[in-house]
């Protein structure tokens, strides 16, 4: 890319030189005597080829622009794609953690159950029925908690779509971009 920047500016600037030089010398010769036709004809199209010159280049630069700011907002979208996933990779550790701990306290409510009823020690009794009480609670702010979860998930899931979808429309904006450039440099080929 930088190669044939340069080497479009290097033919600019010759055939910049070129008509200078073309009009000096026909206003050295319109002096003497008038200019042919061909040389009128040939200057015009110098000019000519100046200007598309001028006008491909113009539209280079604008598309460079546009291209380090599609750029740019690529990085920014890909980074908070990148922090909606995580987020939801968490969420998701959360969860599984969560489910463990629940089935876990479950498993010794259970537990606890069965000793009480076979527990003949009233003391015994009432530390056990308290410790039930307590393991209930935590299962019950558990299970809370893996509602709270759970629609944490799908709202990130959903935030994660979006994410997506304008990552891709950026990326197909950047493709676009490219599809310019080539095209320019196709027909700067083909002008050669």
């Amino acid at each position: 890319m930088p190669i044939k920047k340069t080497r479009l500016a290097y033919f600019v600037l010759v055939t910049i030189l070129l008509v200078f030089s073309v009009s000096a010398e026909a206003q050295k010769a319109s002096s003497n005597d008038p200019a042919t036709p061909n040389e009128r004809q040939l200057l015009q199209e110098l000019i000519n080829e100046v200007r598309d010159l001028r006008i491909s280049l113009q539209r280079a630069n604008l598309n460079a622009y546009r291209a380090q700011i599609t750029i740019e907002r690529l990085n920014v979208q890909q980074r908070r794609f990148d922090g909606v996933s995580r987020q939801l990779e968490e969420n998701q550790n959360e969860l599984n953690s969560n489910k463990q701990s629940r089935v876990q306290l479950s498993a010794r409510v259970k537990d606890i159950e069965t000793e009480f009823n076979d527990e003949q020690n009233t003391d015994q009794r009432i530390q056990q029925e308290n410790e039930i009480k307590e393991l209930k609670k935590a299962l019950e702010q558990q299970t809370e908690r893996e509602a709270f979860l759970n629609d944490q998930q799908a709202k990130l899931a959903n935030q994660l779509q979006t994410e997506q979808a304008k990552l891709d429309d950026i990326c197909k904006e950047l493709m676009t971009i490219e599809a310019e450039f080539q095209k320019m440099s196709n027909d700067t080929s083909k002008r050669k």
